[in-house]
Order: C-alpha cells, then structure tokens, then sequence
C-alpha cells in the first residue's frame, strides 16, 4: 500500500535531520530555524508533528549497527 502525506517545510527538515542521525533537540533546531512560527503554536506544531510521525509509524527500532553485527 501507498500511502502520500504532504508534509510543510519544518516536518520535512525535521524528519531530514532525524534521518541523519542528528539529536532530538538539533533536530528540532534544525528544522524550526528559519520558521515563521512564534513560539506556542512552534511547541505545539512540534508535538502534533511527533504525534502524526508515530502514529504513521514511521518511528521505528534502530536496527545494529554494523560493528554490532561483526561481533
């Protein structure tokens, strides 16, 4: 199944630098730096955007690392 969610600037370079391997809080640094949101609703776009993101089920367990896996 296909499944299409168009996602606004912030979400997109949140989940960018998540994919990269930044911190939570860089993360969020990151993809809020040149937000036009004032502070509450950046917090509360911060935590609906989290909420969607799990509820999509595109969090998941890490896989090993590759030098986990060469022990």
């Amino acid at each position: 199944m296909v499944h299409y969610k168009r996602l606004d600037a912030e979400m997109f370079r949140l989940l960018s630098a998540l994919a990269a391997g930044a911190p939570i809080a860089d993360a969020i640094e990151i993809a809020y730096a040149e937000s036009m949101l004032a502070a509450e609703p950046c917090r509360r776009h911060i935590q609906d955007s989290f909420a969607l993101f799990a509820a999509l089920g595109w969090f998941c367990k890490p896989g090993r690392k590759e030098s986990e896996e060469l022990r």
